[in-house]
């Protein structure tokens, strides 16, 4: 009983067989395709050295001669006779020993070039001849364009250092360099005074501590030794007058503060006006005075108008460096 069939496509059109399909009928043999084209022929070899001539082949022995009778002796010359017709041509006799080989004849002249004969078959390649001799050196070509430059190399190892060389000659002196930049300052010394006002128009100032001032007869009463050597650069004052009231005070007046150096004034100075219990101050930062240790020093007032001065007090400080 033949086996029933199986559907393969479902109502809904979907394949649901076996997954290889149904095997269908062998088809017929296609038709044979064109033949391709010939390829291109290849190119001749190169013609191959012509072979060496062979030796030549021996000479084969000469036959025996035979014996030759012996010779008569010469009769009288008879009259030529008439010519006789010819004779018939005898056979040939045995050739004779071959001569030695004649000098070479003159060359004759060059004959007419013959065909072109047939290629003969490509003989095997040669074997590779010696080095030919080295040609003579060409002329330089242009010159090529630059290329592009190559990427840097890694750096290579550190050489090994060289010897010492010898001391050479001193050179010539080198021009003076420039100006350096001053160098850093010592620290600076600060004269900090106060001091009363004296009841005169012309005193001295202690210039550091506190003290009264006294009039210029007293001078030395008030200088005090410099320790080092440095350089005056500021002075700054603070005047206060407290009580102007006469007879026993004077007015507020213009007081003139100077630093003097061993008995003598010097550029450093200020001026300030005085002003009932007002501070006033002054200063001079523009000028400089270079002293030496063991120099004395103390600060000369002389006060506008005349006697009395009123009372009060002078705050001074002198910066030297």
């Amino acid at each position: 009983m033949a086996d029933a069939l199986v559907p393969v496509i479902n109502n809904a059109g979907q394949w649901v067989g076996d997954p290889t399909g149904l095997q269908g009928a062998t088809g017929a043999t296609g038709s044979t395709g064109a033949t391709g084209t010939t390829g291109a022929t290849g190119t001749t070899g190169a013609t191959g050295t012509q072979g060496a001539t062979g030796t030549q082949g021996a000479t084969g022995t000469q036959g025996t001669q035979g014996a030759t009778g012996a010779t008569g002796s010469i009769g009288p010359q008879g009259a030529t006779g008439p010519q006789g017709t010819a004779g018939a041509q005898g056979a040939t006799g045995i050739a004779g020993a071959t001569g030695s080989l004649g000098p070479q004849g003159a060359t004759g002249p060059q004959g007419t070039a013959g065909a072109q004969g047939a290629t003969g078959i490509a003989g095997a390649t040669g074997s590779l001849g010696p080095q030919g001799v080295t040609g003579p050196q060409g002329t330089a070509g242009a010159q090529g364009a630059t290329g592009t430059a190559g990427a840097t190399g890694s750096l290579g190892p550190q050489g090994a250092t060289g010897p010492q060389g010898l001391q050479g000659a001193a050179g010539p002196q080198g021009a003076t360099g420039a100006q350096g930049a001053t160098g850093a300052s010592t620290a600076a010394s600060v004269f900090p005074a106060t001091n009363a006002i004296a009841n005169d128009v012309d005193f001295f100032a202690h210039p550091a501590g506190s003290a009264t001032a006294v009039d210029s007869s007293l001078i030395f009463n008030t200088q005090i030794v410099m320790p080092r050597s440095c350089t005056f650069g500021a002075l700054h004052v603070v005047l206060r007058t407290t009580n102007i009231t006469p007879p026993g005070n004077g007015p507020d007046r213009q007081f003139t503060f100077t630093l003097n150096v061993n008995g003598a004034d010097t550029a450093i100075t200020c001026s300030a006006t005085s002003l009932l219990n007002n501070n006033v101050t002054c200063s001079d930062t523009a000028h400089s005075v270079n002293v030496t240790a063991g120099q004395l020093v103390t600060l000369h007032v002389i006060a506008a108008g005349a006697t009395p001065a009123p009372t009060g007090r002078i705050i001074s400080s002198l910066h030297c460096q």
